[in-house]
């Protein structure tokens, strides 16, 4: 969980536990187009798993996740206004 602690967070999947990225921009301006997809991932001997997403792009370009979902868990997750994650 701290390897990515080097580039300013922390993580437990780490990228270089990524297997697969799926990802479809939806219609919209570029200031509103929404990013979403999934990832699988696996920790040798730990855990393996699928990860469903959401971007938002922000006017200024840069992108900012809003939502993660592990659905084998039953967990999801969204970014708040405080950039806090509260389960869904």
């Amino acid at each position: 969980m701290f390897t990515s602690h080097v580039d300013g967070h922390y993580s437990m999947i780490q990228p270089c536990y990524i297997s697969q990225l799926t990802n479809d921009i939806q219609a919209g301006q570029l200031e509103h187009a929404t990013l979403s997809g999934n990832f699988k991932f696996q920790a040798p001997n730990l855990y393996a798993g699928k990860v469903l997403f959401r971007v938002q792009v922000k006017p200024d370009a840069d992108l900012q996740v809003t939502e993660f979902t592990l659905p084998n868990y039953g967990i999801s997750v969204v970014r708040n206004d405080d950039g806090v994650w509260p389960r869904k």
